[in-house]
């Protein structure tokens, strides 16, 4: 996810309930401030990622600026048990500043984060059982890149010591002369980082834009994006690493509809190990519309791109919009569940609105069963930066997507839409931490439900002039 995708919904409000079958209990949800280091008196906070071991057992990354303006800081926070411990702040070894990391994940008993600094890229490790964390910078196999200029952006492992890396680094001092940057680590060893040639379509400046990673296997791990080609089009990659070896990145066949001079990119993957991974994204139809699809890459092959069918009460220009704040997630392989932002008409007037779709053993749904995104009776739409921003699915059919919406007068919402065997509700809305009421400006970025009582949420909302980030559980 690039910078733009962290920062552009950051004005929204969004939170997270599930709804839970008839003869459960329904959950209790609970939000409280997340504590930064006591060295810093923070001013704006945001926490955009979250990684779980197990249920109520996770670890929980971000970023923040103090009063002092002294850039950036990264913060870890642990919660084991439901219970969350104080922030700890994350060494920035390497001398340099404006530390953000912009991507997490843990394993059994080791997290990794990734990210960059005014130095270039680096790598942050979590120990779970000492909860000691270091810093280091990457190391680069070829020292003629502008690694200054280069930054990692997501991170995926399929067991403590052995992850993979995606991002980009600069290859001259141009602002948009980029490459795919990949690193990976195999038995507690991280390599050298390398570049991944684009496909042979990129321009001299193709200016990367680092999307997602994900493994379905130890020996094969998938990293997705896009890039600019020679005639300034957004064209989408997909870069796999396969036993050991980064292959050279392609762009996948496109629907049939998809237009030759359009945009087209992939923003969000969800793997299942030792199945398959669904990457999803939107693309220019031949008619100028922008809409959504999905490509399957499995063992062996990249499936050719389907169009995802949005609600039947789309605008003749849907304007499909990914966030990139995994909006997809898959519970097995060919079942999956996508949340994002759609343009939809009522008596001619055009609003923004959100959609939820599900792929049922490898086929998503029609047109006529594809949701709109019901908001509150008091509620007057998603609203421009509105929709479904985050998905979490503990079985196929059953998922939470973390949303915002609208007022009369503009004001965001916190907001939640469950889907149950299969049927998503209407949008049931929340409050803030500090009993702060609906309508302040926020967001819940990362979740994770592994059922309807057990969910751990991570996001940022606004009190006053700040920018605060918190932590939500249900029970």
């Amino acid at each position: 996810m690039n910078r733009l995708r962290y920062l552009l919904p950051a004005l929204l409000l969004l939170g997270v309930v599930v709804a839970p079958p008839a003869s459960a209990t329904a959950p209790v949800w609970s939000a409280g401030d997340i504590s930064v280091p006591s060295l810093y008196s923070v001013a704006n906070g945001q926490v955009t990622l979250l990684s779980c071991l197990s249920a109520g057992n996770c670890l929980a990354g971000g970023w923040f600026y103090t009063y002092a303006n002294d850039g950036v800081h990264t913060f870890l926070e642990r919660e084991d048990g439901l219970n969350w411990s104080n922030a700890i702040s994350v060494p920035d070894n390497s001398g340099g500043f404006n530390f953000e990391v912009n991507g997490l994940t843990c394993a059994t008993n080791e997290c990794i984060g990734v990210g960059s600094n005014s130095l270039g890229a680096q790598i942050v490790h979590y120990s779970w059982s000492s909860q000691s964390v270091e810093s280091f910078p990457v190391t680069f196999a070829n020292q003629s890149l502008n690694t200054t200029h280069s930054s990692l952006k997501d991170v995926a492992c399929t067991s403590d010591g052995n992850c993979v890396a995606g991002g980009y680094v600069n290859v001259t001092a141009g602002a948009n002369s980029s490459a795919l940057l990949v690193d990976s680590e195999t038995n507690g060893s991280w390599a050298n980082a390398v570049t991944v040639p684009l496909p042979s379509t990129a321009g001299a400046n193709p200016g990367v834009n680092p999307g997602q990673v994900g493994c379905i296997s130890s020996s094969r791990c998938v990293y997705i994006g896009s890039f600019n080609t020679r005639e300034g089009q957004m064209r989408p990659f997909i870069a796999i690493r396969q036993n050991g070896t980064w292959l050279n990145a392609v762009s996948p066949q496109m629907p049939s509809n998809a237009a030759s001079m359009g945009s087209q990119s992939l923003s969000e993957i969800s793997c299942v190990a030792g199945g398959t991974c669904t990457a999803a994204g939107s693309y220019h139809t031949t008619a100028g519309t922008l809409v959504p699809f999905s490509v399957t890459i499995t063992a062996n092959s990249i499936d050719a791109g389907v169009q995802i069918p949005l609600p039947a009460n789309a605008a003749p220009s849907p304007k499909a919009f990914l966030f990139g704040f995994h909006g997809l997630d898959c519970s097995s392989t060919g079942n999956c569940s996508l949340g994002a932002q759609y343009s939809y008409q009522v008596n001619g007037v055009t609003h923004f609105g959100g959609f939820l779709t599900s792929e049922v053993n490898g086929v998503w749904n029609p047109r006529s069963q594809s949701t709109f995104m019901q908001v509150p009776p008091s509620a007057a739409s998603a609203g421009q930066f509105g929709g479904v921003v985050g998905m979490s699915c503990w079985s196929s059919g059953n998922c939470v997507g973390a949303v915002a919406y609208v007022d009369s007068l503009q004001n965001y919402f916190v907001g939640v839409d469950v889907e149950s065997n299969g049927v998503w509700a209407q949008v049931t809305g929340l409050s803030m931490p500090s009993n702060l009421p609906a309508g302040a400006a926020g967001g819940l970025y990362a979740l994770r439900c592994f059922s309807a009582n057990a969910c751990s949420g991570v996001g940022s909302y606004q009190n006053g002039s700040r920018i605060m980030p918190f932590h939500l559980n249900s029970n």
